[in-house]
């Protein structure tokens, strides 16, 4: 359970959520579907009954290997012990039950990525600085990176029973859907961390070639 924690790791349960995330997901036998968080490989045994290829990745080695004997009989899955955000793989669908700790690095990530849709769950907070608009003490650079790359839609709540172990915090599902390919992600973080200070500031920086380095 300690190195559940560790991760951030929350698993979904509740099976009527999991068939509702599939629903949304539309998958057609011609779809390569991504998963992040194999976990047990409940979510990933159902999708791989749908899709033409399951790339899902699991970071748990534990995990990784109780996943790996539950899905040898499907030749259409792929699992990958690692960090599905270092991933280039090509893929048109994206499901997860996300580690919270790593929402601002998913959304930075599926923001250079080309894809039809996602259904993941996050933690309400998180979804809330999504949306905020310019005003809000909520607006963040990851609200501008969000806003312009995505349509971001809120589902419905999950209770945290849902989950096991429980989360402390409220979850939401939510469907994302890509506007445009967001190339200028690197440049709006930095100047987002100049709140409280001049712009012209960030400017000579950017001229000097600083704070725009590749996050890969």
């Amino acid at each position: 359970m300690k190195r559940r924690r560790l991760f951030g790791q929350h698993f979904m349960m509740d099976k009527a959520i999991l068939d509702k995330m599939i629903h949304l997901l539309n998958i057609s036998n011609e779809d390569v579907v991504f998963e992040i968080g194999t976990g047990k490989g409940e979510l990933t045994e159902r999708l791989a009954t749908k899709a033409k290829r399951v790339i899902t990745y699991e970071i748990d080695k534990e995990l990784y290997e109780e996943a790996k004997r539950r899905l040898s009989r499907f030749k259409n899955v792929k699992i990958i012990l690692g960090d599905a955000f270092k991933s280039r793989r090509n893929f048109d669908l994206l499901i997860s039950n996300l580690p919270y700790s790593r929402s601002s690095d998913f959304i930075t990530w599926l923001a250079k990525r080309k894809f039809k849709r996602a259904i993941v769950t996050l933690q309400k907070e998180f979804v809330d600085k999504l949306l905020a608009k310019p005003g809000d003490k909520k607006y963040r650079a990851i609200s501008v990176i969000a806003q312009l790359a995505f349509k971001i839609t809120v589902i419905e709540e999950i209770r945290r029973e849902a989950f096991f172990p429980p989360p402390r915090i409220s979850s939401y599902l939510v469907l994302i859907e890509p506007k445009r390919i967001l190339k200028e992600i690197n440049l709006i973080k930095f100047l987002f961390s100049f709140r409280g200070k001049k712009i012209s500031s960030a400017l000579k920086k950017i001229g000097k070639g600083e704070g725009l380095k590749d996050e890969r």
